[in-house]
């Protein structure tokens, strides 16, 4: 924990130098109203003994500005955001019918397959992203995204996907192939499929990261936790 930060926030109190002075008050008022209690929170997790990276890297700043302290956090949210979409993307491919489907007149079980592969691959790195942020909007929608995707995890076993115990898919490629299209398409394909859902929380994430990350200054902080 980075005490030498608090140090010098109260020691710019007294500075007669009015920038400091405002700044200094600035900090101390997001002190008072509990944000930095909030991420300190963040940053210990009492429950697992485990400590968030993010948050981390903001206590952790070496004196730095604000801005230095929050480029870590600004650049997990961007890689939300860019998984995010990604994902949206592939698996809107996924439910959607007629042109631009991998389940379309023109597909063929390669396509399907292709699809499948891509769907996968977004889906994973996604959660890898979603590892390192400390936005609460972001982090329980992810868990509404896992717990959704393991509701069908009998149906994905059937066709060669599983479901890990970090909550990534893996693909048999051999068994997915053997499955056939028409059991792929009945998860994947239309707007009560679990691709629909996947692509719908997937905008939700996306869109929680770019708003945290479009947020500057003090209230960063604030927007983080």
């Amino acid at each position: 924990m980075n005490f030498n930060y608090f140090s010098g926030l109260f020691s710019g109190l007294s500075n007669n130098s009015g920038n400091s002075f405002y700044a200094s008050l600035s900090d101390y008022s997001s002190i008072k109203s509990g944000s930095y209690k909030k991420l300190l929170n963040a940053y210990y997790d009492t429950k697992s003994g485990k400590t968030s990276s993010a948050a981390g890297d903001i206590l952790n700043g070496k004196n730095a500005g604000s801005t230095d302290r929050l480029k870590t956090v600004d650049k997990t949210l961007t890689d939300v955001k860019s998984s995010a979409d990604k994902l949206v993307k592939s698996a809107t491919a996924m439910y959607s019918k007629g042109k631009g489907s991998v389940f379309s007149a023109d597909s063929g079980s390669e396509d399907t397959i292709k699809g499948v592969k891509q769907f996968v691959s977004d889906y994973n790195n996604l959660l890898d992203s979603t590892k390192n942020t400390v936005t609460k909007n972001v982090t329980s929608t992810t868990k509404f995204l896992t717990g959704t995707v393991n509701t069908y995890a009998k149906s994905l076993e059937n066709i060669g996907i599983t479901i890990g115990s970090d909550n990534k898919l893996t693909i048999d490629e051999d068994k997915l192939k053997n499955a056939g299209e028409d059991a792929v398409k009945s998860i994947f394909n239309g707007t009560s499929s679990l691709s629909f859902a996947v692509a719908s929380k997937a905008t939700t994430i996306g869109n929680y990261a770019q708003s945290a990350a479009a947020t500057t200054g003090s209230s960063s902080f604030n927007q983080y936790l």
